[in-house]
């Protein structure tokens, strides 16, 4: 199982989530807090979505996440495709 850590800003020690809320459906913030016991900082950070590398199977309409460069030329190509007015340079005569 993944962890997601972070090194402590003050002391340099692997730090650990101690808890997170959902800011919205493409961000979270999360509590840190330095495993090291004499420092103990405790810090939020943001996790946030910043791009799709693949819109996935079921793509979610409200998801403000920009597609990659490359996704979305893909999710571009596959509309042309499967529109049955696009024409095709693909045919033989």
């Amino acid at each position: 199982m993944n962890v997601i850590s972070m090194d402590c800003p003050q002391c340099g020690a692997r730090a650990f989530v101690r808890s997170s809320r959902p800011l919205s459906n493409t961000m979270r913030e999360l509590m840190f807090q330095c495993r090291v016991l004499p420092c103990s900082a405790s810090w939020i950070a943001n996790l946030e979505v910043a791009r799709m590398l693949s819109a996935g199977g079921v793509p979610n309409p409200n998801n403000p996440a920009p597609l990659s460069g490359r996704a979305e030329l893909e999710r571009l190509i596959a509309i042309a495709t499967s529109d049955p007015r696009q024409l095709s340079l693909d045919h033989e005569h």
